[in-house]
C-alpha cells in the first residue's frame, strides 16, 4: 500500500499500451544492474503524478524479483533495495526511466 514496485511480471508478445495503475515497459540488468523504461502513456494521470512526479521513484521497502523473472533477464536473483532512484526521462518524455 505504500511507495514502490509491487509486482513485475514477463509478458510475451505485443501488446497495446493502455492506461493503468501498473504500467507497461521493458526490463534488463546492465552493468549489474535493473534497467526499467517504462511508457509513459500506459499510466493515468493520477499515478503518474502520485509516483514519478517528484523526480525521483521511492522505493519504501526491498523488492525481489519472482525467480521466473530474474532468470529471463539472465541472472540467479535481484533484489531492488529500499530507497530513492532518479527517473530519466528519453524520446521526448514518453520513456521514463529508472537504474534500480
Amino acid at each position: 500500500m505504500g511507495f514502490g514496485i509491487c509486482r513485475i511480471e514477463i509478458e510475451w508478445g505485443e501488446s497495446a499500451p493502455i492506461a493503468s495503475p501498473g504500467g507497461a515497459g521493458k526490463a534488463w540488468v546492465e552493468n549489474g544492474k535493473l534497467r526499467i523504461d517504462i511508457n509513459r502513456n500506459s499510466f493515468d494521470s493520477g499515478t503518474f503524478s502520485t509516483y514519478f512526479g517528484s523526480g525521483d521513484f521511492k522505493m519504501e521497502e526491498e523488492y525481489t524479483l519472482p525467480a521466473e523473472v530474474a532468470a529471463a533477464l539472465g541472472v540467479s536473483h535481484y533484489t531492488i533495495e529500499e530507497g530513492n532512484y532518479p527517473i530519466g526521462s528519453e524520446s521526448g518524455g514518453n520513456t521514463l526511466s529508472l537504474t534500480l
